[in-house]
């Protein structure tokens, strides 16, 4: 229900503010619409995430893990960040050894979570800039690991990277638990 209540407000404002982007000949206004528009998609990926955590945390079963190639998510995510990254004239470079790494994910949470890194770290990233992918390995998981050339996160933001709305979230959702999720034994190859 709450899914509907905000999804259709929202879905007006995204398809007017697509219609006044190519309507309107001023500068100024087509910034405005431009902005309506980019601020309305934020909030639209928002809303998936909010309704993804909460319908983990009601959760009484278990998540359905798969086996997938880390990388083939890392393609799919990249593709739907291309146009920020052409924008921004962004150069991305991958480890190689992200196309052979193998993990046990559920492969809708870890695509929310590597397109929300992503997001940040383009947004942040200055002009020209670069981002590194890589993979990091720690204790039997693997991950992404992504530098960028951003201001960092504050000390604040790094007290509260893993809590959820300022409470802690009581299932412990880690970028490290998505990927591998080593659950009966299976794990990152």
């Amino acid at each position: 229900m709450i899914n509907h209540e905000i999804r259709t407000p929202l879905n007006s404002i995204l398809g007017f503010s697509s219609i006044l982007q190519e309507e309107v000949e001023s500068p100024e206004m087509k910034e405005h619409a431009d902005f309506i528009y980019n601020s309305s998609m934020r909030l639209e990926k928002f809303l998936a995430v909010v309704l993804q955590l909460t319908e983990l945390i009601a959760r009484d079963r278990p998540l359905r893990m798969k086996s997938v190639m880390l990388g083939d998510i890392l393609d799919e995510c990249l593709l739907e960040c291309f146009p920020l990254t052409t924008k921004k004239n962004i150069s991305i470079k991958i480890d190689q050894e992200m196309q052979t790494l193998k993990a046990v994910v559920n492969e809708s949470l870890i695509k929310n979570c590597l397109l929300g890194v992503l997001d940040n770290a383009i947004e942040f990233s200055p002009s020209k800039g670069d981002i590194r992918i890589s993979v990091a390995r720690e204790k039997g998981f693997a991950g992404y690991e992504i530098t960028d050339q951003g201001p960092g996160f504050s000390e604040q933001a790094l007290e509260n990277l893993f809590r959820l709305f300022g409470l802690v979230n009581s299932i412990s959702i880690r970028m490290w638990a998505w990927i591998s999720a080593l659950q009966n034994g299976n794990g990152c190859t």
